[in-house]
Order: structure tokens, then C-alpha cells, then sequence
């Protein structure tokens, strides 16, 4: 029975972990705004070129999360 008690706790605390860890990456890609390299590199095609221009004319910084939207619309792959 102990044997089986540690290895529910085991992997209760690994889902735990795998949960923090998945939230932490989506309050980044989401809300976190995107720095200058990772910019650059996305203004790869007139479709996000006009895209990331019209975001950046709000004066707000530009989000993971609109990024990713951005390139749905544009037929990219989404980070």
C-alpha cells in the first residue's frame, strides 16, 4: 500500500508541476510583450508587415499573443 500511496503522490506532483509550467509559458505568450529580435524576425512577408504596422500604430506594446494571432491570420506557423 505505501509503495502505491508514493507513487499516486508522485504523479500528482508531477501534473502539478507539468500545470505550473504550461500556465507560466501561456501568461508569456499571451500577455508578455515581444522584444525587438523576435519582431524583426516576424516581419517576414507583406501580410505580417502590414499586420505588425497596424498593431504598432495602437502605441501599445505588441503581446505573444498577438503575434501568434497575426500569424494564424497570415497562414504562418504560430509559436
Amino acid at each position: 500500500m505505501n509503495v502505491q500511496l508514493s507513487g499516486l503522490l508522485g504523479i500528482l506532483l508531477g501534473i502539478v508541476v507539468l500545470v505550473g509550467i504550461f500556465s507560466l509559458l501561456r501568461g508569456r505568450l499571451v500577455n508578455e510583450p515581444v522584444d525587438a529580435p523576435q519582431l524583426q524576425m516576424a516581419n517576414d512577408s507583406p501580410c505580417m508587415a502590414d499586420g505588425l504596422k497596424a498593431l504598432a500604430a495602437s502605441g501599445k506594446p505588441i503581446t505573444y499573443g498577438q503575434l501568434g494571432d497575426l500569424k494564424k491570420q497570415c497562414g504562418e506557423d504560430g509559436e
